[in-house]
C-alpha cells in the first residue's frame, strides 16, 4: 500500500501539467506540403526549400525534402508566400503560393534538368563518394562499384568508416544499433536483416547519423538517448516493383542451406519476407537472447557486476558457400555447430493522409551443439598462480518470436499520436556436461599443454591439484517481454511552442527450471567430497511505468527553452526455490534454504529539468540540467525478513556543441551524465551453485552508479576529391561502478550455514567500486586511388582504461591499453570485377596491480583478400581467403592458420537471373577457433567446435521486376509530415526543423 501511495504522489505533477495544457491542445494553424520529382517522376532527395512571407520578407522558413522527396512547412497563417527551391543539375523553382486551406498540398512539382549545369557536372566527371549534410554523413552508392548480385552489406564494407566484424556493424568507430530503409523501420531494431537481404542495386545513398528519440526529434532537444543509425535510401526507379532472391543448396556431410528474400515495393506500401534454413552456421539476422541462456554454463559466470572484458582472437565457427550468390560468406555468431530455421515479415504503408503503420514479425529456431575447452589464469592476492581447466559439451534448442509495430496518427496539423508496441517471447531448453579442475601452478607450468582437444590434462610435477568437478545440468527457460510507448505531440499557435507527453510501459517475466547433478572432489584441507542432486526453479516477473512531459518555449528566432519532467516506477520480483533429492520419497522435496530466496525490489525516480537550445547556420548549442531523486526499496521475505532503503539525489547535466567550421567540415562535442540502478538478480541475496567451483550471490546493499561521458567528433569531407576524414575521441568514468568481489577460498572460508569452501572454490558477488574510467580514440581516412580505380581506407585507434575489482578483499586494478590499425583497399572498376584486400591488427597490453607477473601482452591480426569476377558467358569465379595470426601470453600461446573459401558458377536463364554454383568452405581444412578474454580477475583463452571443409552445390534465382517509375509516396517517418531526421524544433522556426546540425544548416 505504501508503494502504491508513493507511486501516485509521484504522478501528481504530471497530471497537473496535463490538466493545465489540455485547454489549448487542439488549436490549429495551416500547413503547406508538396513533393519534388524529376521528369521521370523519380524522387529528388535533399532539395533545399525556402518559404518567405510576402508581407514580411524577414520571416523565412527552411527545410529540405525527405527520402520520398516530400517537404512540409508548419504553422502558417493564411497569406501569400514565395516558395523557392534550388537543386544541382536542375532549373530553379520560384513561385508565389497563397495559403487558403488548413492542409494545402501542392502535389508533385517537377524540376527540369539544366543542360548547362549537367554539362559542367559531366566534365568534372566523378560522383562524390561522401558528402556532409548537416549532422549526417551521406555516402553515394554509385561511387562504390560492386557486382550486380551483391548485398547492401557487401556495399557498405567498401565505404569509409564502416566495418563489419563478426556480424557487428560499426560506423565511425561505434556499433550501429538500427538500420532504416528510406527512413522507415525495417524488421524492428535488427541492423543485420536489411543489410543482408536488400540487394545493393536498389541503394542510392547510405546515410550515417545519431538518431535521437522520437520525443527529442519533435522538441529539438537532445536528451542523450541517441543511437548510431544507418539509413538506406533506395533509388527512385527501384521503389516500385518486386525484387529479391531464393536459393537452395546441398553439400557433403549432409550439409544444406536454403532461403531467400522477396520484397514488394509500391511507393509507400512495402512488404518483405525473408527466410532461412541451414546447418552451416549461417544467419541473416542478429542474435537476441532474451533470457541470457544462450551462453555456456562454464565456470565463473554470474556475479552480476563484472565487465565483459577485452576479447581477441579469431576463427570462423560457421560456414558459407550456400549463401545464394552472396559476395561474402555469412558467419554465425554463436559457438559450435548450429542448425537454424527462421522466417520474417515486414510491412509498411500510409493509410490516407493521417495514418502510417510499420510492422514486423520474426521467428527463429536454432539448435546448437558445442564442445569447448577453457583455460583461465586467475590473479590472486598471494604470490601464487591459480589456474582453471574446463571441458564442456552443451546442446540447446531455442525458439524466439519478435513482434514490432508502429502506428503514427496525424490528428491535424498541430497534433499527432505515435504508438510503438513491442512483444518478445522465447522458449529455451539446454543440457550441458562440464568437467573442471583447479590447481596451483609451479614454475614449469606451460599453457600450451592445457588446450588439447581431449580433457585429460597431465599437470607438471610441481603443480598442486586443488579440486575437481563433474556437473550435468538440464534446464528449461520461458521468457516473455512486452513494452509500449504512447507519444502525444502538440504544437501551439505560437511558433516554437510545443508540448509532448510520453507514457511507457514494460511487462516481463522469466521462468526457469534447472536440474543439476554434481560430483565434487577436494584434495587439500579437510573439506569433504560433495554430491549435489537438486532441482531449482526461478520465477522473475517485473513491470515498469514511466511518464514524461516536455514543454518548449521560443526565446528568440534562434533559441528555445525546454522544461521537462519524468517519473518512473519499476517493480521486480525474484523467487528462487532449490529442493534436494530425497531418496526416501524419490522426489525433490527437501528445501535448501541457503539456495532459496524471495526478494522484491521497487525503484522510483523523479526527474525535472530545464534546457536551452540555440541554433544558427554556423553553430548549434544545447545545454540541459536535470535534478533526479531516486528511491531504491528492497524487501527479502524468505528465508529471513530483511529490508533495505536507499535514497539518491543527483544533478544530471548534459551539453552539446555543434560548430560548422566550413562547408566541408564540422566538429561536435558532447557531455552526458546518467545513473544506472542495480538489477534484481544483482540485489537478490541468494547463493547460486550451478557450477560448484564458481559460486555466485547477490548484494542487497548495492547503490546506483553515476557515469560521466565526454566525446568529440570531427568530420571533414571533400566531395570533389572524394576524400574524407573522421576523428572520434571518447572518455568516460563511473562512480559506484557495480563491479565484482571474488573470494578465492584457501580451504578455511565458510558459507552462512557453516559449510566450508574447498580450496580454490570461488565466491563472487557484485559490489560498488570507484576508479572505472576509459579513454578511446579512432581515426579513419579515405581517398580514391584513380590510377588503379580503387578506394583506400586507413584507420587507427587507441584505448586505455582501468577497471577495479576486489580479490580476497584487496583492490585489483586491471589497466588495459589497446592499439588498433587497419587498411582496406577495394576496387571501383566495374560491376563485373570486384576485389578487396584488407589488414587489421590489435595489440593489447594488460597490467594488474596485484601479481604483476600475470601481466599480459597479446596481438591479433587478420590479412584477407576477396575477389568476385563475372566474365565470359556468365561465368563466375569467387575466392575469399584470410590469414589469422594470434600471439599471446608473452609468446607462450601462438596460432596461425589460413581460411580459404572458393566458388565457381554459371549464370543462365533470362537476364542471367539463374545461377548454379559449386562452392567449398575451408578448402585447406585449417579452420579453428581461439578466443581470449581479459577481465578484472582472470585471463582466459578458449577453443570451441567449428565447421571444417565441405563442398556445396547451390542454385540461386534472382527476382528483378521494376516498373519505370515509383508511385507518389508520403513515406515520412514523422506523423507531422516533416523530415524524419530533422526534428520538429517545436514549430519549424529553425533551419533544418529545429535540431542542431540538421540538414537545414548547410
Amino acid at each position: 500500500m505504501k508503494v502504491n501511495s508513493l507511486r501516485f504522489l509521484r504522478l501528481l505533477p504530471v497530471l497537473a501539467l496535463l490538466l493545465i495544457s489540455g485547454t489549448s491542445l487542439f488549436a490549429q494553424t495551416n500547413q503547406l506540403t508538396g513533393k519534388f520529382a524529376d521528369v521521370n517522376n523519380g524522387v529528388l532527395i535533399g532539395v533545399p526549400v525556402i518559404l518567405t512571407s510576402q508581407q514580411d520578407t524577414t520571416q523565412k522558413q527552411y527545410t529540405v525534402t525527405d527520402t520520398s522527396g516530400v517537404f512540409t512547412f508548419m504553422n502558417l497563417n493564411p497569406a501569400a508566400y514565395r516558395l523557392k527551391a534550388t537543386y544541382l543539375g536542375f532549373t530553379d523553382y520560384d513561385k508565389v503560393i497563397t495559403i487558403t486551406e488548413s492542409i494545402q498540398n501542392l502535389g508533385i512539382i517537377t524540376l527540369t534538368e539544366d543542360a548547362k549545369t549537367l554539362k559542367e557536372v559531366v566534365i568534372k566527371g566523378q560522383i562524390p563518394p561522401a558528402q556532409q549534410k548537416g549532422d549526417t554523413l551521406q555516402l553515394n552508392a554509385e561511387a562504390f562499384k560492386v557486382t550486380r548480385d551483391a548485398t547492401t552489406e557487401d556495399l557498405i564494407k567498401k565505404m569509409p568508416g564502416i566495418t563489419v566484424e563478426n556480424g557487428t556493424v560499426k560506423a565511425q568507430g561505434e556499433d550501429v544499433q538500427q538500420v532504416l530503409v528510406d527512413g522507415k523501420i525495417f524488421f524492428g531494431d535488427d541492423p543485420s536483416i536489411a543489410l543482408r537481404n536488400l540487394p545493393a542495386e536498389v541503394v542510392d545513398k547510405i546515410e550515417i547519423f545519431d538518431r535521437m528519440s522520437d520525443q527529442s526529434q519533435f522538441t529539438g532537444f537532445n536528451d542523450g538517448q541517441t543511437s548510431k543509425t544507418i539509413n538506406i535510401v533506395t533509388r527512385g526507379d527501384r521503389q516500385n516493383g518486386v525484387f529479391g532472391r531464393v536459393y537452395a543448396g546441398y553439400g557433403t556431410d549432409d550439409t544444406y542451406s536454403a532461403g531467400g528474400n522477396v520484397n514488394f515495393f509500391n511507393g509507400a506500401r512495402r512488404f518483405s519476407i525473408v527466410g532461412l534454413s541451414n546447418n552451416i552456421n549461417q544467419q541473416n539476422f542478429s542474435s537476441q537472447d532474451l533470457t541470457g541462456v544462450a551462453s555456456s554454463n562454464s565456470g565463473g559466470g554470474g556475479g552480476g557486476g563484472g565487465r565483459g572484458g577485452n576479447r581477441g582472437g579469431g576463427g570462423n565457427r560457421g560456414g558459407g558457400g550456400g549463401g545464394g550468390g552472396n559476395d561474402s560468406f555469412l558467419v554465425g555468431q554463436q559457438s559450435g555447430i548450429n542448425k537454424t530455421n527462421s522466417i520474417g515479415l515486414n510491412f509498411s504503408d500510409d493509410w490516407g493522409k493521417h495514418v502510417t503503420i510499420r510492422g514486423s514479425y520474426f521467428f527463429n529456431n536454432s539448435n546448437n551443439a558445442n564442445s569447448q575447452t577453457v583455460f583461465r589464469r586467475y590473479t590472486l592476492s598471494e604470490n601464487a598462480s591459480q589456474n582453471y581447466l574446463e571441458n564442456s559439451n552443451t546442446r540447446s534448442e531455442n525458439y524466439n518470436h519478435r513482434l514490432d509495430f508502429r502506428l503514427e496518427y496525424t490528428i491535424n496539423s498541430n497534433n499527432s499520436l505515435l504508438i510503438t508496441p513491442r512483444l518478445r517471447w522465447q522458449n529455451n531448453s539446454s543440457s550441458s556436461s562440464t568437467q573442471g579442475i583447479t590447481y596451483l601452478a609451479g614454475d614449469s607450468t606451460s599453457q600450451n599443454q592445457t588446450l588439447g582437444n581431449n580433457f585429460n590434462p597431465v599437470l607438471p610435477p610441481d603443480s598442486l591439484l586443488l579440486n575437481r568437478s563433474n556437473t550435468d545440468n538440464i534446464s528449461r527457460t520461458r521468457a516473455f517481454n512486452f513494452s509500449n510507448n504512447i507519444l502525444f505531440r502538440h504544437r501551439f499557435a505560437k511558433r516554437g511552442r510545443s508540448l509532448s507527453l510520453n507514457f511507457g510501459t514494460q511487462i516481463s517475466t522469466q521462468d526457469r527450471d534447472n536440474s543439476q547433478l554434481s560430483l565434487n572432489e577436494y584434495f587439500t584441507g579437510r573439506t569433504p567430497d560433495q554430491r549435489i542432486d537438486q532441482l531449482t526453479t526461478n520465477h522473475t516477473p517485473s513491470y515498469q511505468y514511466s511518464l514524461n512531459a516536455a514543454f518548449t518555449e521560443p526565446l528568440s528566432k534562434l533559441s528555445q527553452l525546454q522544461i521537462n519532467y519524468t517519473t518512473t516506477y519499476r517493480y521486480s520480483d525474484a523467487t528462487r526455490r532449490t529442493n534436494r533429492y530425497n531418496p526416501a520419497t524419490q522426489r525433490y522435496d527437501q528445501l535448501d534454504s541457503l539456495l532459496s530466496n524471495t526478494f522484491q525490489n521497487d525503484y522510483f525516480t523523479n526527474q525535472a529539468g530545464v534546457g536551452y537550445n540555440y541554433r544558427s547556420p554556423k553553430m548549434g548549442l544545447n545545454v540541459n540540467l536535470n535534478y533526479q531523486r531516486a528511491d531504491l526499496l528492497s524487501d527479502q521475505t524468505f528465508p529471513i525478513n530483511n529490508d533495505v532503503r536507499a535514497h539518491f539525489n543527483n544533478l544530471l547535466p548534459s551539453a552539446m556543441l555543434d560548430l560548422k567550421l566550413s562547408t566541408d567540415s564540422r566538429v561536435r562535442l558532447f557531455y552526458r551524465t546518467n545513473t544506472q540502478a542495480p538489477g534484481v538478480t544483482q540485489l537478490q541475496n541468494v547463493l547460486d551453485n550451478s557450477n560448484p567451483l564458481f559460486l555466485t550471490t547477490g548484494n542487497p546493499d548495492l547503490k546506483q552508479s553515476y557515469s560521466h561521458n565526454v566525446s568529440v567528433r570531427y568530420q571533414l569531407t571533400k566531395p570533389v576529391k572524394g576524400r574524407s576524414l573522421f576523428v572520434f575521441i571518447n572518455m568516460g568514468s563511473t562512480n559506484d561502478y557495480i563491479g565484482t568481489s571474488t573470494l578465492i577460498s584457501n580451504g578455511t572460508a565458510t558459507l552462512p550455514d557453516g559449510t566450508t569452501l574447498g580450496q580454490g572454490v570461488q565466491l563472487t558477488r557484485p559490489v560498488n567500486l570507484s576508479g572505472l574510467w576509459n579513454l578511446r580514440t579512432f581515426v579513419t581516412y579515405s581517398t580514391p586511388l584513380k590510377f588503379i580505380k580503387s578506394n583506400i581506407s586507413i584507420n587507427a585507434g587507441n584505448s586505455y582504461g582501468t577497471s577495479p575489482s576486489l580479490i580476497n578483499n584487496q583492490i585489483n586494478n586491471a589497466s588495459t591499453t589497446t592499439w588498433s590499425q587497419g587498411v582496406n583497399l577495394s576496387s571501383n572498376i566495374s560491376q563485373k570485377l570486384d576485389f578487396s584486400f584488407s589488414y587489421s591488427g590489435n595489440f593489447n597490453d594488460v597490467k594488474y596491480s596485484l601479481q604483476e607477473q600475470n601481466n599480459n601482452q597479446y596481438y591479433f591480426q587478420v590479412l584477407s583478400g576477396r575477389i568476385n569476377w563475372i566474365f565470359g558467358p556468365g561465368l563466375v569465379l569467387q575466392s575469399d581467403i584470410s590469414n589469422q595470426k594470434y600471439t599471446g601470453f608473452n609468446g607462450s600461446v601462438n596460432q596461425q592458420y589460413t581460411l580459404w573459401n572458393a566458388a565457381v558458377g554459371k549464370k543462365f536463364l533470362k537476364d542471367q537471373r539463374g545461377e548454379l554454383r559449386l562452392s567449398v568452405f575451408d578448402l585447406l581444412k585449417q579452420n579453428n577457433s581461439l578466443n581470449v578474454t581479459q577481465t578484472d580477475t582472470y585471463v582466459e583463452n578458449s577453443r570451441a567446435q567449428v565447421l571444417q571443409r565441405y563442398f556445396m552445390l547451390t542454385f540461386t534465382y534472382n527476382l528483378r521486376q521494376f516498373k519505370a517509375s515509383a508511385s507518389p509516396a508520403r513515406g515520412t517517418d514523422r506523423p507531422d509530415g516533416q523530415n524524419w531526421r530533422n526534428g520538429g524544433g517545436g514549430g519549424g522556426r529553425f533551419p533544418g526543423g529545429g535540431r542542431p546540425g540538421g540538414p537545414g544548416n548547410n
